[in-house]
């Protein structure tokens, strides 16, 4: 901006008419105990801006202290956010797995515990066939939606 003939006063002018539109709209609009923090934060912010000397702002912004109190898992009641839980439910598993019949000779692992397949009932990812116990598969998808060998999405 300063490229674009503002000085440093017209400059926190344009950045305060900015914050204090967001303010505005931000009040009306939502109502929550982190949006407040948020817009207190920014008001900090711009007297740390108006304070200082245009050379001085990077400092300023680097060394500020600005507490923020963000809380999980309480959701409707005020938290920032809500926990998400990566993990496949049973249809998602069934529906992304297919049973594999597998050899009682066969030297085929599991990619998961690296134990021969053949002992126990097997599966296959249906979106990369990698191979897997189904008992471990089950174990897997409680944690993630992704193959353990490739990465590939099964949601």
């Amino acid at each position: 901006m300063a490229a674009a003939g503002l000085n440093t006063d017209q400059l926190l002018q344009v950045i305060g008419d900015i914050a204090y539109s967001r303010t505005v709209f931000c009040r009306r609009a939502l109502t929550n105990p982190q949006l407040d923090t948020l817009l207190s934060n920014e008001a900090r912010m711009l007297r740390l801006l108006e304070r200082d000397s245009y050379n001085n702002i990077i400092t300023s912004f680097l060394n500020a202290n600005i507490p923020i109190n963000v809380t999980h898992g309480a959701g409707a009641n005020g938290a920032f956010w809500d926990p998400v839980t990566v993990a496949a439910s049973p249809a998602q598993q069934a529906a992304a797995t297919a049973d594999f019949a597998v050899e009682a000779d066969s030297t085929d692992i599991c990619c998961i515990c690296q134990d021969r397949l053949a002992t126990t009932p097997a599966c296959k990812i249906n979106t990369c066939q990698h191979a897997l116990h189904r008992s471990c598969a089950t174990q897997w998808f409680s944690m993630s939606t992704r193959c353990p060998v490739c990465r590939a999405s099964i949601v």
